[in-house]
């Protein structure tokens, strides 16, 4: 399979569509750095150009809706977010020294045999 090359007028009209950070940021009515925390984190999907961030209008649009919906599946919640922030601070004080990851595997497995009805033996 050929692949066609991309004449120079087609790369002009997809550069066209395309924004930069600053463009976002006043559209939006943010600060720049915010639109590059926003890339950097992968809320915002982009490309770099070189050393330079590109944006396809398509990618905003996404991110708004989006954000204004809720839609997105990864997005914590407020509570969950005040209880993972809770137990962080309770873990740095030594007020909680945290579980090792068999304590926590054997939690798990107690509660699946428990819901089963039958009692597992931890895997080894």
């Amino acid at each position: 399979m050929k692949c066609r090359k991309r004449t120079r007028t087609q790369g002009i009209e997809m550069a066209a569509h395309m924004l930069t950070p600053a463009q976002i940021a006043e559209r939006l009515g943010v600060a720049e750095r915010t639109v590059y925390r926003w890339l950097r984190q992968g809320n915002l999907r982009g490309v770099k150009v070189g050393r330079r961030w590109r944006i396809a209008e398509g990618d905003l649009d996404t991110f708004l809706r989006l954000d204004r919906s809720g839609d997105d599946p990864d997005r914590l919640t407020e509570d969950e977010i005040a209880d993972s922030d809770a137990a962080w601070r309770a873990y740095v004080a030594g007020d909680d020294p945290g579980e090792t990851l068999d304590q926590v595997r054997q939690a798990l497995l107690g509660k699946q045999s428990a819901d089963a009805g039958t009692v597992r033996r931890p895997l080894r």
